[in-house]
Order: C-alpha cells, then sequence, then structure tokens
C-alpha cells in the first residue's frame, strides 16, 4: 500500500505543500493556496514551490482555505519535505515510522495490563488503517504514540508526563484535548500539582498555537472553517440538525440557524459525556484505556465529519478494549467511498439516504445489545 497511489485522497497534496513551505521558513497559516494562484502580494520564493511542485499544488483542496493543521504536524511536513521533496512515498514511510512505534507502545500496554499479545492484531493488521494511513496517507497516525505514550505515563502516576505528552498530541491533531479531564481526574484531591498541570498546558498550548492565532483568525482559517461548517458522512448529527430546525420554528427564530445550534447542541451534549465519564477516577490501567474510548468513541459517533480514517483514531483504544460494535466499523466505513460513484451522476442522495445509515445503524444496534448484555448479572 506504501507504494500504490492514494485511492480517491487528495488530502496528501496539502500535506505536501505545507511542508514545503514550512521548510523553506515560511508560515503555511499566512497564505492560501488561492492567494499564491491569484498573486496577492506573495512573497516570490511561495510562487516558485508552486512551479515546482508541478501538479501538486493545483490538486490541492480547499484551496480558498488556509491549512488547517497544527504546528507540530507542520514540522513533520517538513522533515518529510526534506527527506524527499514533494515525495509522496517519503511521506508514508514517515507514518510506517510512527505507526511502528504506535505498535510498540501498544505492545508495552498489553503487556502491562496482562492482556493476550493477539490484541495487537486489532491495530497493525486492521484493514482501515491499512488503507487510510498507508495507502491514502492521512496524517492521523502521527498522534497516536503520543497518547498512547500518555495514557501509559498515566497509569504509572507520571501525570505531568504524562500531560506534557497528551498536549503535544494536540499539537499534531486537536482531538486528544477530550482525554485531558481523564488525566486532570486523579490530580483533584493534589491542588498544587493540579495548579502545576493546568500552568503548564497553558503555556505549552500558547506557544505551540501563537503561529495560529498571529496569521489571523478570520473566515480563511481552515479551523474557523470546519468548525463552523464540515459536515460529511454524519448519521446522529443529522438528529441534532432535526431537532434544532423543530425547536427554532417552533421559538419563532429563521431555521437557517439549526446547523450552528446544532453543533453548539452537540458541543454541549458531548461535555456532559465526558465529565460524566471522567466523574470518577480509572479503577486501573485498562479502565483507563476504557474511558478513552468511551470519549473517543462518543465523539466520532456524535460527530458532524465522520470520515473513515477519523475512526482510526479508536484503534489503539480498541486494541486494549476489542469491542465487537465498534471494530464492526472497520467493515462499514468503505461504504463511505461509494459518495464518489454516486455524486457524478447526480445520485448523492442514495449516498445520503441510504449508504450512511447502512454504515451506522448496525453499529448502534451492536452498541445498544452490547449495553443491555453488560447490565445483566453474570454477563460477560
Amino acid at each position: 500500500m506504501i507504494i500504490t497511489p492514494p485511492i480517491l485522497e487528495d488530502d496528501y497534496f496539502r500535506y505536501l505543500w505545507d511542508g514545503a513551505v514550512t521548510a523553506n521558513g515560511l508560515s503555511p497559516y499566512t497564505y492560501s493556496p488561492k492567494e499564491v494562484m491569484n498573486n496577492e502580494n506573495i512573497p516570490p520564493q511561495l510562487h516558485k514551490l508552486a512551479s515546482d511542485s508541478g501538479d501538486i499544488f493545483t490538486h490541492i483542496n480547499h484551496p480558498t482555505l488556509r491549512t488547517i493543521y497544527p504546528p507540530l504536524t507542520q514540522a513533520v511536513f517538513a522533515f518529510s519535505y526534506k527527506l524527499g521533496p514533494w515525495s509522496v512515498i517519503t511521506w508514508k514511510l514517515i507514518l510506517l515510522l510512527f505507526g511502528a512505534a504506535t505498535l510498540w507502545l501498544l505492545y508495552l500496554a498489553i503487556r502491562m495490563l496482562k492482556l493476550p499479545d493477539a490484541y495487537l492484531l486489532i491495530y497493525w493488521w486492521n484493514p482501515l488503517l491499512v488503507k487510510e494511513i498507508y495507502n491514502s496517507g492521512h496524517l492521523d497516525i502521527l498522534v497516536f504514540p503520543l497518547v498512547v505514550g500518555g495514557l501509559l505515563l498515566a497509569i504509572r502516576s507520571s501525570y505531568i508526563k504524562s500531560m506534557v505528552s497528551l498536549v503535544l498530541g494536540i499539537g499534531v491533531k486537536l482531538w486528544p484535548v477530550f482525554l485531558l479531564p481523564l488525566i486532570i481526574r486523579p490530580l483533584l484531591s493534589k491542588p498544587k500539582r493540579l495548579i502545576v498541570v493546568l500552568l503548564l498546558i497553558g503555556a505549552l498550548l500558547t506557544v505551540m498555537f501563537t503561529p495560529v492565532y498571529l496569521s489571523g483568525v478570520n473566515h480563511s482559517s481552515g479551523f474557523i472553517a470546519y468548525g463552523q461548517s464540515w459536515q460529511n458522512n454524519d448519521s446522529i448529527f443529522r438528529g441534532f440538525i432535526y431537532i434544532s430546525s423543530f425547536s427554532l420554528e417552533l421559538l419563532g427564530y429563521e431555521t437557517f440557524h439549526k446547523y450552528i445550534t446544532a453543533r453548539f447542541s452537540a458541543a454541549l451534549v458531548f461535555g456532559i459525556w465526558i465529565l460524566y465519564v471522567s466523574y470518577r477516577k480509572p479503577e486501573n490501567g485498562r479502565d483507563l484505556f476504557r474511558k478513552g474510548l468511551m470519549v473517543m468513541a462518543f465523539a466520532f459517533l456524535i460527530s458532524p465529519t465522520q470520515f473513515p480514517w477519523y475512526y482510526t483514531w479508536l484503534l489503539p483504544f480498541l486494541t486494549v478494549i476489542p469491542r465487537y460494535s465498534l471494530l464492526m466499523l472497520t467493515a462499514l466505513l468503505p461504504l463511505y467511498y461509494l459518495r464518489y460513484y454516486f455524486e457524478p451522476r447526480g445520485e448523492l442522495y442514495i449516498f445520503t439516504n441510504y449508504i450512511v445509515w447502512i454504515e451506522f445503524v448496525p453499529v448502534w444496534l451492536l452498541l445498544i445489545w452490547e449495553w443491555r448484555r453488560n447490565k445483566i448479572p453474570g454477563a460477560d
């Protein structure tokens, strides 16, 4: 898969462009590809990079938006460019290195928790991981060693080091922020250490994201666009849209606010869920992974963007806490790519009205069955 062209994916064009920009001492957050195309007071060096890139620059998706990828990810993009300019295979080999590091850390976790070594296959041989990372070249695996390492440190009660690992993970991909309450929870009884940890979190985040802030947070920012309008392959989130539309109409407000209302509602529900999961301290190392899985599975299932590569976020947790319902998504999520069959034929409604539900309804039903079964005394 590493040597094969990415199938039905084009995110890697942005990765290669960002890496070239960063490696040449420029900020990837300052100019969108569209601004470079239109020569809107652009440094000459960017024009040269666009020319040198061949077809890569012209294939960047969402060219009107500045990059959405956090600063530490940009450093890895730049490293890839330094090793092999404009090379997608070099990029995939770097992903393989991070994947191997994750495998080693999961092996340590499996041994520490006295679980079967065969559980490692859930991660390493997962077909969706192979497709989305080693064929499509998605960057999500970069954060896995930091997340798994952070959890292992927390199991050993090294909470400050654990927090640093997770915060660095936020500098790669934003979602580890959802796990911070699980690490903070045991420190509530130790206020001095808690204050140190919170100050450290604030300092690290400030340092890492200052370049993003200084570039300007407006409509052309990828971070703002993603937070406000991204929606694809969603399921439960449609329920939030329907409820928001009904509620706004009932209260006499314009229903075009339903999308932003749905996002705020989903975020509120998710926040309550995180507080619920974090309310009790993890009982042991496996319980910490279980709570992490509960948080990340909820985040994925409630999200307005349920891309197949986002599902890979769950794999490190599922390696320690296998759940048939969630592992079913390994088989069902590739149905997402039928979108690219129906959309060019003017039949996108088949995907949005039927295929999406085939992806997720079986998972919900099995999740409910597992929940009910676990409620029965004596059930495994």
